[in-house]
């Protein structure tokens, strides 16, 4: 278990003996301040909130901090899970935010970010509170918002099933469980070490949950190798939980006189979040990216699935007339497909006149959709598609992610 005081006075020194005056504040979220760390699979997940004039110094700064903030972390993490020096354990980085970005990000997240913070459970570790004066989301408000939650866990639950992340897949099957007891009978549960723990007490109408509960702390206890018709018996029955779980939601919402939620707002949102998030993991990404000096990766980036993806996530924003807080982009994938039978839209051209009026739109299209097909990019050495993706391209998504940031 990993002390939080100390994990807290790590970070303040790393920040105040390099100087580093840009940033705002810096959130802890997830196990280490919630205090249930996972020896050999836990990790350290920090928001920073930073302030930049422009892509270029964002870019450098996320450069200069992650070259040694992640650094630092890493050993502490290497030391904490006590890994061999030829097997370092795999940090996964920091996030960096505007100000502007991360609210954006948390008012779409009423459940899963403004409340752990205002009850304390994520915690500021350094600078200002930038959700001080952000209400507490009322009752009305968990409700509505929790049902999306369910789903995206479920969704989430499934995708992971039969693959070698069992942890992962558990992980999501107990947080719908979480939303479920929040749901059901107004009970936060903080952390899914509390919903292992108490969810068969809360629950206790339902038969199957505790087997259920009883299957997953062993195959917790056995580093969750499990296969065969073991694990084809422990994903039917989550999975039947689910579905029952699913269908008292719907009763339970209904009687108590919420609303159900959008389906046609569900299906608009993917996995991960708002703009900003996918923004953060750009800049993040890219800073570690250049690191590796792969020619493959950089090109995957600027040419390939990096720049299609962003494109793709841009015009489903402008032809559905979205603004930023309703609709969430995945750094994985595309949002979800939608039924031309079900719910077909009116394509109007006329929207896209406003982003056609941006230069950074109109390059993209225009000069970087021809360096592609034109395989310009393939011709370039690692530094000059470096250079290129600093100056051009990255500032170019970067100019009218912010235009769709700020639209009303």
């Amino acid at each position: 278990m990993i002390d939080y005081n100390d994990f807290y006075n790590l970070v303040c020194n790393i920040v105040r003996e390099n100087h580093f005056n840009n940033i705002v504040s810096i959130y802890s979220y997830g196990s280490i301040s919630q205090g249930n760390f996972e020896k050999k699979y836990s990790d350290a997940d920090l928001w920073f909130i930073i302030e930049c004039k422009s892509i270029q110094e964002r870019i450098s700064l996320v450069k200069e901090m992650s070259a040694i903030i992640d650094c630092e972390i890493k050993k502490y993490l290497d030391k904490v899970h006590n890994v061999k020096k030829e097997r370092k354990y795999h940090y996964h980085g920091s996030l960096f935010f505007t100000e502007i970005e991360f609210e954006k990000y948390y008012n779409s997240y009423p459940t899963r970010v403004i409340y752990p913070i205002k009850k304390k459970i994520w915690k500021l570790i350094y600078g200002k509170d930038l959700l001080e004066k952000v209400e507490i989301p009322d009752r009305k408000t968990c409700v509505k918002h929790l049902q999306y939650d369910f789903e995206v866990f479920v969704h989430e639950f499934n995708k992971l099933s039969f693959s070698s992340n069992t942890r992962n897949m558990i992980k999501y099957f107990l947080r719908a469980i979480q939303t479920v007891i929040w749901i059901l009978k107004d009970i936060y549960l903080p952390s899914i070490d509390e919903v292992l723990e108490k969810a068969d007490v809360i629950l206790s109408d339902d038969k199957l949950l505790p087997y259920v509960i009883k299957k997953i702390k062993y195959v917790k206890s056995i580093s969750y190798k499990l296969s065969g018709v073991e694990y084809l018996e422990l994903f039917l029955n989550c999975s039947t939980l689910l579905e029952i779980y699913g269908k008292k939601i719907n009763c339970y919402v209904c009687k108590s006189g919420y609303s159900l939620l959008d389906i046609n707002k569900f299906i608009e949102t993917t996995i991960w979040g708002c703009l900003a998030w996918d923004m953060a993991c750009l800049i993040s990404g890219w800073c570690n990216m250049i690191n590796k000096k792969s020619k493959m990766t950089l090109l995957e980036f600027i040419e390939g699935d990096g720049y299609k993806r962003r494109m793709q996530y841009f015009n489903y924003i402008i032809t559905r007339k979205l603004r930023a807080e309703e609709v969430g982009l995945s750094v994985w994938e595309m949002p979800t497909m939608r039924s031309r039978i079900l719910n077909p839209i009116q394509i109007n051209k006329d929207i896209c006149k406003d982003i056609l009026d941006i230069p950074a739109y109109m390059f993209l299209i225009e000069e970087h959709m021809n360096n592609i097909i034109n395989k310009k990019f393939s011709k370039m050495n690692i530094s000059q598609l470096i250079e290129y993706a600093e100056k051009k391209y990255i500032p170019a998504v970067y100019e009218v992610f912010e235009r769709l940031l700020k639209t009303d």
